[in-house]
């Protein structure tokens, strides 16, 4: 009777044995899982601490230089609008018409026998097209052809393909003598002198003044050309390269409105002298490379 006892004490106690491991593995597991929460949002904790020490480290710093930033943006933007109005200003200055390379260039041309009279001028404030009424008194043998040697001189000089010389009156018919070469130009580049004779342009003879403007005028800028010229009686060949001019005028008009022999003389050089008066009317597009909407006008023919 004992042993029955004994065993079957024995087979409860395997009974509630077997009864209490699934709930401890479910115990196991549930405080395995909750160890791992733990560590996972403890983690997040410090991170998220720490992400804040940070944070607060980075605000302190810019507390610090936030003055400095703001004040530096500030004068940037006063910069900005100074730059602003520079670049308004600048292009008012550039877009603006002096007077001084024009007057410069005019004095370069008057000849002893040339006297100017008066000048008016202006500038449209449509096309920004110069214009200048020019009255003046030539005194020569011939009044007329000083005066046209002038007009000429003053057509070569304003226009962008420019040689840069002054020819003696009263040159050869064959040939153009050189009176003064204007500095930093195309002749003076190319060792053009004064007292030199111009007898070829490009392989073509030159008999005038007036000629050798025209071959000048039809010229590429920056094409080198051959110029054949008479130096202290010896043949001289040299390169010439036509370039555009400071100030290059562009659509260079200049024409005479009056040209007329004058009864009284000038006393030139102690020699009475017959004069002429003459009008010149000069337009011209003052900026380099333009070209005006309105159709190039012809040059009026002078009053006789």
């Amino acid at each position: 009777m004992a042993l029955q006892l004994n065993l079957l004490h024995e087979e409860f106690s395997e009974q509630r044995q077997r009864q209490r491991d699934p709930l401890k593995l479910g115990i196991i597991a549930l405080c395995t899982f909750g160890a791992i929460l733990f560590l996972y949002y403890g983690w997040n904790a410090y991170q998220t601490l720490q992400i804040k020490s940070e944070l607060s480290e980075v605000e302190a710093d810019w507390a610090k230089v936030e003055p400095k930033v703001t004040a530096a943006q500030n004068r940037a933007e006063e910069l900005r609008k100074i730059i602003d109005s520079t670049k308004v200003l600048d292009s008012m200055i550039e877009g603006r018409f002096y007077w001084a390379p024009f007057l410069a260039t005019l004095s370069h041309c008057v000849a002893p026998n040339l006297q100017l009279i008066s000048l008016d001028g202006n500038v449209a404030e449509s096309n920004k097209i110069a214009t200048v009424v020019l009255e003046g008194i030539s005194a020569a043998r011939e009044p007329r052809a000083a005066a046209e040697e002038f007009r000429q001189l003053l057509s070569e000089q304003l226009s962008e393909n420019s040689l840069g010389i002054r020819p003696q009156s009263g040159s050869p018919g064959q040939g153009v003598v050189v009176d003064q070469v204007t500095p930093a130009s195309p002749a003076a580049e190319s060792d053009v002198q004064s007292g030199d004779v111009l007898q070829k342009f490009d392989g073509q003879n030159i008999e005038s003044f007036s000629q050798l403007l025209e071959l000048v005028a039809v010229t590429e800028l920056n094409r080198n050309v051959e110029l054949d010229l008479v130096r202290n009686s010896k043949p001289v060949k040299t390169k010439l390269r036509i370039k555009q001019r400071h100030p290059g005028y562009t659509e260079v008009r200049v024409g005479f409105k009056n040209l007329e022999d004058l009864d009284t003389s000038v006393n030139l050089a102690g020699v009475p002298t017959p004069s002429a008066r003459f009008v010149l009317n000069i337009s011209f597009n003052p900026t380099p490379g333009a070209t005006s909407s309105s159709a190039a006008a012809p040059e009026p023919a002078p009053t006789k």
